[in-house]
């Protein structure tokens, strides 16, 4: 959230201080679930210029879909959120460098076989360098603290921030 003191605006809980003169900007990720919806929500109610991002992995149905060559008449969920939120959606194609991650998960698999921590520490990074390339000033998820057994308890969470290289520059707004 933002709260301007004097002649800054600090980003809560991040802690990031900006001169009040500059546009906010941050970078969501958006699958186009409720959770991401709802956080790009909270944060463009803060008035903080916002461009989402969606990573194709190769795992989803819509995905799997456009492979085989029976998809993409319909937009993805996230084209769709993204639309209804009134904001820019990058579609960003992960799948080549996403499949020895999903092989070979350095913090190992949760139930059902999926290596949630090390995929969500992939995509971070990948959205660190996307918003420092850019200049915006922080990123934002959907992440529900408590929500996932394994990757969305409070230590996982903060391991995932340490790892990602974004500590002090990630924000949760459905965890605050």
């Amino acid at each position: 959230m933002a709260l301007r003191l004097g002649g800054l605006t600090i980003l809560w809980p991040c802690g990031i201080l900006l001169p009040m003169s500059d546009q906010i900007k941050g970078v969501g990720l958006l699958s186009g679930g409720l959770d991401s919806t709802l956080a790009v929500r909270i944060i463009l109610e803060q008035g903080i210029d916002v461009t989402a991002l969606h990573f194709r992995t190769g795992f989803s149905y819509f995905e799997r879909d456009l492979l085989v060559g029976r998809g993409a008449v319909e937009p993805s969920d996230a084209e769709k959120a993204a639309e209804l939120l009134g904001v820019d959606v990058e579609i960003i194609n992960v799948s080549a460098d996403y499949l020895p991650v999903v092989l070979r998960p350095r913090y190992g698999y949760g139930s059902g076989m999926n290596p949630c921590v090390d995929c969500r520490i992939f995509l971070l990074r990948q959205a660190k360098a996307w918003m420092e390339e850019r200049g915006y000033h922080f990123i934002f998820t959907g992440e529900v603290v408590g929500q996932r057994p394994k990757s969305q308890m409070r230590p996982t969470l903060n391991t995932v921030e340490r790892e990602s290289g974004l500590s002090g520059y990630l924000l949760r707004p459905l965890s605050a």
